[in-house]
């Protein structure tokens, strides 16, 4: 007869038990839980879509003080089947009895429960994330509520418990209020179900609600050699061997400074006369109708090319009448030296 009664006992004390068996803080003080009336108590099987917003917490006597309450999922699948972990999914602090009870209409049937409230508009030390149980074992998920009075909290244990909220996966509920010095002050506790339909591996929820998808940033288009095999940027024309530049040309009328020289593959319009002192680069040609200063050499291999005019060979006689003339037109156009100067800040530049 002993042995029964210590039996029947047992086994009242097990059914009576508010949190799962084997959960650590336990409570057999029950915490109502209401997801917009439906009931999650005892273990209880709810869908997943109706357990999706942050539930209504209750107790059935008031409670002084402030207190927090903390969800957390104690069925996570691991990489080690069957050792499950966890992932908490809700802590929130600074909640408050409301003055008076109100009756609360759920599955369950009514009941007359004073609602714990946040009457400071606490921010949550870990917002919530509904249930969303993977296609993996198990499929079926218990999801855990305490209430903790932490009315005397000190600021350091505050610290404590906050800085255990930023860690969710494999979220320890008893050393989180270990490290806060608030280990014995659990006051209630309950815990409902959710389970994946399955078969195993059919989906991929994630339990903590969702996963991020990957992005990738553009790829730059590579240069594109032109006809002359000078790599270019797209949409910028090239000038041979200054790669992405545009080509280069002096407008026509004006005239080069003393004791500059042109680079190789610019050219000179008809008409532009070139000081004295300057230095043209082998293999360029003037545009007819340039003139040459005085005392200008022109370097080996190079033409100049005039109207009616050829280049004395060496030891012939001086220039004739009209290329004469053509080298006086040289003191018409020096008056145009003063235009140049101004633009050799941006002709150097360039180079």
């Amino acid at each position: 007869m002993l042995y029964k009664a210590i039996a029947v006992l047992a086994a009242a004390t097990l059914t009576s038990a508010a949190t799962p068996n084997g959960f650590m803080p336990n409570s057999q003080t029950p915490l109502i839980v209401s997801y917009g009336g439906i009931s999650a108590l005892d273990g209880v099987n709810l869908p997943r879509d109706s357990s999706q917003v942050q539930p209504t917490i209750a107790t059935e006597n008031q409670l002084k003080g402030q207190y927090a309450v903390i969800m957390v999922d104690i069925d996570v699948p691991t990489n080690q089947p069957p050792k499950t972990g966890t992932l908490l999914h809700w802590m929130q602090t600074g909640l408050m009895s409301s003055d008076a009870p109100v009756t609360l209409n759920t599955t369950a049937g009514p009941k007359r429960v004073y609602i714990l409230q946040n009457k400071m508009n606490a921010a949550a030390l870990a917002p919530y994330i509904g249930p969303n149980p993977p296609a993996r074992e198990p499929l079926s998920h218990r999801y855990t509520f305490v209430a903790v009075d932490h009315t005397t909290i000190t600021q350091q244990g505050l610290m404590a418990l906050s800085g255990a909220a930023q860690n969710r996966r494999d979220f320890n509920v008893m050393n989180g209020l270990m490290a806060a010095g608030l280990q014995d002050k659990v006051v209630a506790g309950n815990f409902f179900r959710v389970a994946n339909p399955g078969p195993v591996g059919a989906g991929q929820g994630m339990p903590s609600g969702g996963a991020k998808s990957n992005s990738t940033m553009p790829m730059q288009p590579m240069p594109k050699p032109t006809s002359s095999g000078t790599p270019t940027m797209p949409g910028m024309p090239g000038m041979p061997g200054m790669p992405g530049m545009p080509s280069m040309s002096m407008p026509p009328g004006m005239s080069m400074p003393p004791g500059m020289s042109m680079p190789p593959g610019m050219s000179m319009p008809p008409g532009m006369s070139m000081t004295s002192g300057m230095s043209m680069p082998p293999g360029m040609t003037m545009a007819p109708g340039m003139s040459m200063p005085p005392g200008m050499s022109m370097p080996p291999g190079m033409s100049m090319s005039m109207p009616g005019t050829t280049a004395p060979s060496s030891g012939s006689a001086q220039p004739s009448g009209p290329a004469r003339a053509g080298a006086l037109s040289l003191g018409s156009r020096l008056g145009l030296v003063s235009v140049g100067l101004c633009l050799v800040g941006s002709l150097v530049i360039l180079l």
